[in-house]
């Protein structure tokens, strides 16, 4: 429907551009709209989560165009982009540079979530679901910083390689 429009348009792009898919993103029921600050500076780090999270499901749910993922999403999302890495030779190394620039210290909210709306792209050519609870809690982590932060880095760099050798 229109709010999965308003989420996938949204994805991968600044709050300040989009309330719209924030507000759709956290309080979707018409009833309850939530106002947003016009810069996005205020949103708590588990708004952010939300909003980028949601915003990257419907941008994959789009790519897909309709088909179901090929793969069954008992995999994280990290495997399956190390497994995409693997297949494709020419892009491995450009794919392996990239999400490692995903897993550095200090990488902003706005890129993290531009360079997850690249691989979800391209998971989606591939035909690749992948677990949506568990990167929904795996992303509020990233963001969170510290000791959470750290376990998923150290988490998604293990399953990366695993996924790179199948």
């Amino acid at each position: 429907g229109q709010g999965v429009k308003v989420l996938r348009a949204a994805a991968g792009r600044s709050v300040a551009d989009h309330p719209e898919a924030l507000r759709e993103a956290l309080m979707p029921a018409k009833a309850h709209r939530l106002e947003v600050p016009g810069d996005g500076a205020e949103l708590t780090v588990l708004e952010r989560a939300a909003y980028d999270v949601l915003t990257i499901w419907a941008l994959h749910q789009e790519c897909l165009g309709g088909r179901a993922a090929h793969r069954v999403p008992v995999r994280g999302f990290e495997y399956w982009v190390g497994f995409v890495a693997g297949l494709d030779v020419a892009g491995s190394r450009v794919r392996e540079e990239s999400f490692e620039h995903v897993l550095r210290e200090g990488v902003d909210a706005s890129e993290l979530a531009s360079r997850v709306s690249d691989f979800v792209r391209v998971l989606a050519d591939y035909g690749v679901g992948f677990d949506y609870a568990r990167f929904a809690q795996d992303y509020f982590s990233l963001l969170s910083g510290g000791a959470l932060r750290d376990a998923v880095v150290s988490q998604w760099s293990e399953d990366f390689a695993h996924g790179k050798r199948a």
